[in-house]
């Protein structure tokens, strides 16, 4: 268990109600078999369709726990606040999700949607969307075009995006691979696509 006055001052800055649990008991509760030695119970954060914003990332099907996490944690350091999901797609309150995420989840709107719903959503909505996709004529990421609102699908860690979401996309785009790498992975693909979409829009 953690006994350090400054670890323990930060989580009063929560202004709630701390308790303090014999080593048993918590070990009992915990997830983990090296804990930090915290547990923080709070409410589920429904995710708010009424107010998204205009550059959003949607993803497909995601199924690992620890690359939707890092996905969470990266789109709230480049203020990707809109995060939709396809309802196969794992759960974002999965504990493993969380941990990944570093508090992160805590700051971005999760949504999950029927995938139909989801691609009218883009059509009406009028976003302009780009898919990773490994083809010859996929346009680099260095070279894509934005406007004034954006989607970025990323699909399936196996499976890649579905095809009903290649019927309304405007662009493929792709990441080049130097080396000899067959492909990268969901979130390291997903970080990049964002990054790159903050660098195009000028924002650092």
């Amino acid at each position: 268990m953690i006994d350090n006055s400054i670890f323990l001052k930060k989580i009063k800055n929560f202004n709630t109600k701390i308790l303090y649990l014999d080593e048993k008991i918590f070990n009992e509760l915990s997830a983990q078999e090296n804990s930090q030695g915290v547990i923080i119970q709070y409410q589920k954060k429904e995710g708010n369709l009424d107010s998204i914003s205009n550059d959003i990332i949607v993803l497909d099907d995601i199924s690992d726990p620890g690359n939707l996490g890092t996905i969470i944690r990266v789109c709230d350091a480049t203020n990707f606040k809109d995060i939709i999901l396809t309802k196969g797609s794992v759960d974002a309150y999965n504990d493993k999700v969380i941990r990944a995420s570093m508090g992160s989840i805590l700051n971005v709107n999760l949504i999950y949607l029927d995938r139909n719903f989801i691609i009218n959503l883009l059509v009406e909505k009028k976003y302009n969307t780009f898919i990773t996709y490994l083809d010859k004529t996929a346009v680099s990421y260095n070279k894509i075009k934005l406007q004034n609102k954006n989607a970025i699908v990323m699909g399936n860690e196996g499976r890649g995006v579905g095809n009903d979401f290649l019927e309304i996309l405007h662009t493929k785009t792709i990441i080049p691979i130097l080396g000899n790498a067959e492909s990268l992975n969901v979130a390291i693909a997903s970080s990049l696509m964002l990054y790159k979409f903050r660098e195009l829009q000028n924002i650092f």
